[in-house]
């Protein structure tokens, strides 16, 4: 059976009422994730990677408050020899 670890982190996004969708689908083999639109598409930069997207700078502040660059990214990979819990995936992946 494959295991899926999902790691999301969106910084700083902010929703229009009204306006055009902030999102977009993003597909690879069985998984359909929603991810901020106009990200840059990384996928596959690894085997295992089946979706990479990074948006440093594209819909959210370019510096947090101490004027740090912010850094998000999303990433779904694949395990397929993971075994166990997804807490124990997740703990062996960090």
């Amino acid at each position: 059976m494959n295991s899926l670890l999902v790691v999301v982190l969106i910084a700083g996004s902010a929703l229009t009422a009204g306006g055009p969708t902030p999102w977009e689908v993003a597909t690879s083999g069985p998984a359909s994730l929603a991810v901020p639109r106009g990200w840059r598409n990384l996928d596959g930069l690894r085997p295992n990677m089946l979706v990479f997207r990074q948006g440093d700078g594209i819909g959210i502040p370019a510096t947090d408050d101490t004027g740090a660059p912010l850094q998000a990214g999303l990433v779904l990979e694949q395990l397929p020899t993971a075994k166990g819990s997804l807490r124990d995936v997740a703990n062996d992946v960090a």
